[in-house]
Order: C-alpha cells, then structure tokens, then sequence
C-alpha cells in the first residue's frame, strides 16, 4: 500500500513538473475550463501510474507510452501543435531522466553510506524522492522564467530571486532531514517528519499557483487596460480621418464654386477682380493646416494632428519623411507606435521652460522602417530593470502602459528599439523590417 502511495505522488508530482515545463513555451487554450483542466490532469496521473505497473519490466516501451501520454494531454491543453508536443514531452522526460541520475550521483558520493531508494528505510527513500522533486520543480522554475513569455514574466528577476528562497529552503530541510534519519529511532517522530517534507513540497506547488493565478489577473487586467488605450488612440485617430473627410468634401465643394466664379469673371474679362480673387484663394491655401502628405492616411492623420497640437503649445516640430505608401505596418499598429511616442514627447516638451523642441524622422529606407522621435526634457531619466520609470504623478500606470504597449507592437515585427537620453534630450529610436 505505502509503494502504491508512493508511486502515485511521485507521478503526480512529476506530472505538475511537466505541465510547467509546457507552460514556459507555449500558452493555455483559453476555452478550456479549469474544472476540465484538473480532471484531465489527474486523468494523466492515472493513466502514467497504470503505465507504469504494467510496464515497470520493460522500460522502454514504458517511457515511450508516457511521453504519447503527455504529449496528447498538453496537445487538448495547450496551444500548440501535436509535433510540438511530442517534442516537448521528450525533452521533459530527458530532463526528468538527468535530474534524477544527478541528484542520485551526487547523494550517493557525497553521502556514500546512504541506503539506495529501494532499501529497507522507507522514510528516507521518500525523502530522496522529495529532494529529486524539489530539485526538478526548482530547475522547471528557471526555465520557465528564462524561456517563458507570458505571465511569469510580469515578475521582475529580484521579485524571482525572493520567491526561489522556498525552493531552495525546501532542499536545504530534506538534506537536514536525510542527514539525521539514521539518528532518529521514533517511529513517530519519522513520520512527522516525512509529513513536514512532503508538506513543504506541496507548499512550493501551491505558492507557485497561487502567484501565478495572481500574474494571470494582472495580465488579464494589463490586456484590458492595452486593449482600452488603443480603443481610445483609434477613436481619437478615426475621428481626426473623419474631420479631415468632411473637410475635404467641403473644400472640393467650395472650389466648384471658385472655379464656376473664376470662370464668370474670366469671360466677363474682369480680370482685375479675377487677380484679387485668385489672391484671396492662394492665401487661404498658404493657411492650410493639413499640408503634412506622406502617402499613407493614417500616419497622415496622426502627424498632422500632433503638428497642429505642437504649434498651438508653441513647441517647434521638425519633420523628416519620404513616401510611406508601402508600410507593411498595421493601421492599429502604427496608432499605438506614433501616438504614444508623440503624446509622450509633447507632454514632456510642456514642462520644458526653455527649449521646446520635437525632431522625428519616419522613413523607409533599404527596406527598412526607420522612426526616430527626440525631444528636448529637462527632468532626469530614471531606469529600473531596464524599464523607464515616467515621472508622471497622476497618470504613471497608464503611461507605462504606453509604453510597453509601444514595445510590444515593435518586438510583434520583429523589430529593435533603442532608448537615449543625453544633454537634456531624449531619444526614442526604433528599426523595423519592412517586409
């Protein structure tokens, strides 16, 4: 009964084990409930604990059976394609493999009169599994935050370090433990402290959910403030389209009529009144607003915008661009690009008490997507873990959001960004293939 429990857990354990190491490259099929999720996760530590009773003589085809199984559990699971899968269930079981023989190697050399897992203590050989265990729990861990993209990441590598402490405290009670079983004749007091080794195993599992359910609403929370921002930037952005549309259908209206007018007074030959009228034309012309044409509406839309809020805010905004007609870059993309970098430089360009100045160039060349924004910016910049921290007070989460929403629109391309600030300006540059 005890090699029955104890064959169980160590499945369980190794299943848990796996489904992290498939969540640090791939992402879970939203649809699926959690109800489902768990029923078919212990529907996988059934069958693997059937597995191996029934093939515990013939270890290949046993380990060939576990990886089909895995990788048919995570294929219903997850995101991700039944090759990939399969490849994913192999390298688990690989590293399964490695970290039981080292963890094995190194208790067996530097504890050389240690009682192998089958032998006659069954206390210690559950808590040489439990060291195995929390040893691959630890290294999934490292993995997941090294190679993973997704929730775990929302923590930074300090945040990490202090949750790895349990881990590594774990290791460090089971080592105590096994050090100082064979002082230990209690029967009770053995049991006592396998329930504690087991239970601060169970404890590292559980704490690591309960922070990952925890990043999982916070991601959820930050897709929806993302998703909330980009509404507001393209509503901002359609409407300005529109306005200019209106406007546009009116002008061409007005110049019907100041053509049928010129026309009139050309075959009146009132050419005096033809040169005063034309005159009034041309200057109202000179007046336009909308004169930024880089062949593309949108960018269009946004510079023209952003131009006009410049000049009333007195800040001097010079342009550099070439015909944009064949960016590959979305409409929604390049709203969340250009408004977020301009929105950010004419805010930081108000507080400016000298210079007030925006440079930007947005150009195609070598079939490459070349946008640079530089402001002038008094305050200092401060980084933290590679991140700008803004110094807005009021609207500090929501320009971070900004911000990463930026990047990430960036990094979707395959593209690279540069940050500089030097002599009270600050530079924004960013590189995207344009194929």
């Amino acid at each position: 009964m005890f090699t029955w429990i104890q064959g169980i857990f160590i499945i369980f354990i190794e299943t848990l084990c796996c489904k992290l190491f498939f969540e640090a490259f791939s992402v879970r099929r939203k649809e699926i409930k959690e109800e489902i999720r768990g029923i078919a996760i212990l529907l996988l530590v059934v069958a693997l604990f059937c597995v191996s009773l029934i093939l515990k003589d013939n270890y290949l085809i046993k380990q060939i059976v576990v990886i089909l199984l895995e990788a048919a559990t995570m294929f219903l699971l997850m995101k991700l394609d039944l090759k990939r899968a399969l490849i994913l269930a192999t390298m688990f079981t690989g590293l399964l493999l490695a970290v039981d023989y080292v963890t094995l190697l190194v208790i067996l050399n530097c504890f050389p009169d240690m009682t192998v897992i089958n032998g006659s203590y069954p206390v210690q050989s559950v808590l040489l599994i439990g060291l195995d265990k929390a040893i691959l729990f630890l290294v999934i861990l490292i993995i997941k935050k090294k190679v993973g993209k997704k929730s775990s990441n929302l923590l930074s590598d300090t945040e990490w370090l202090y949750f790895l402490v349990f881990p590594f405290f774990t290791i460090g009670i089971i080592i105590t433990m096994l050090l100082n079983i064979r002082d230990i004749r209690n029967s009770y007091t053995e049991n006592l402290l396998l329930m504690i080794a087991l239970g601060l195993l169970g404890m590292n599992f559980y704490i690591f959910y309960l922070i990952d359910g925890i990043l999982q609403r916070e991601n959820t929370i930050r897709e929806n403030e993302i998703f909330k921002l980009q509404a507001h930037n393209q509503m901002e952005m359609y409407r300005t389209i529109s306005e200019n549309f209106d406007k546009q259908r009116k002008k061409t209206h007005e110049f019907k009529n100041q053509i049928l007018c010129m026309d009139a007074l050309l075959n009146n030959e009132d050419y005096e009144e033809l040169r005063k009228y034309m005159g009034t034309i041309m200057g109202g012309l000179k007046g336009e607003k909308n004169h930024i044409n880089t062949n593309h509406v949108i960018v269009n839309a946004i510079l023209n915008t952003k131009y006009q809020e410049a000049v009333e805010k007195k800040i001097v905004f010079v342009l550099k661009f070439n015909d944009l007609s064949k960016l590959i870059l979305s409409d929604e993309d390049i709203v969340i690009i250009l408004s977020n970098l301009l929105n950010n430089a004419i805010e930081a360009c108000e507080k400016c008490s000298n210079k007030k100045i925006i440079k930007l160039k947005f150009v195609i060349e070598e079939n490459n997507i070349i946008l640079s924004v530089k402001n002038t910016y008094e305050k200092e910049v401060k980084y933290k873990e590679g991140r700008i921290l803004t110094t807005k007070e009021k609207n500090e989460h929501e320009h971070g959001i900004g911000i990463r929403n930026t990047i990430d629109a960036i990094e979707k391309y395959g593209g690279s960004y540069a940050i500089k600030y030097e002599d009270h300006q600050f530079l924004f540059s960013i590189m995207i293939p344009n194929e």
